[in-house]
């Protein structure tokens, strides 16, 4: 793995492979303010976390997933008197997004700075003899 330091909002880039061989990719119409840090899961889905309120067009206060092709907020996000996400986590075990920063409350939740979301992996189809099932798997909010 080679990282490269970088200027301003983000320290770092980490990369697989030869970067002189990658080009540059847009993640859809991106973020309204500063993406602070980034996390990715074990189903390849990118968390930013930042100072900003959209995603992709849609409202996503401080903390957002992209999947690949679409951003999407984490409930409602996070809040308080300046509220602003600086450092994301995952746990790939737990399957749990850790969060840390300058915030009051994720979600609903009184958080003092730091709070953990847990991961929902998309619904899985499986598919019987004669008839398909879906699971769905809960989200738990502590």
């Amino acid at each position: 793995m080679m990282c490269f330091p970088l200027q301003r909002t983000v320290r770092a880039i980490c990369t697989r492979g030869d970067i002189s061989l990658s080009t540059w990719t847009n993640l859809g119409a991106g973020a309204n303010n500063y993406v602070y840090s980034l996390a990715l899961d074990k189903d390849e889905n990118l968390y930013a976390g930042g100072y900003f309120t959209s995603a992709g067009g849609r409202v996503a206060n401080r903390i957002a997933k992209w999947n690949g092709s679409t951003w999407t907020n984490l409930g409602v996000g996070m809040a308080g008197s300046s509220p602003v996400v600086s450092a994301l986590a995952v746990d790939g075990v737990a399957n749990r997004l850790y969060a840390g920063g300058e915030f009051t409350m994720a979600g609903d939740k009184v958080s003092a700075r730091a709070a953990y979301y847990d991961i929902v992996p998309e619904p899985v189809m499986l598919v019987g003899a004669t008839l398909p099932l879906v699971l769905m798997l809960q989200r738990r909010n502590y």
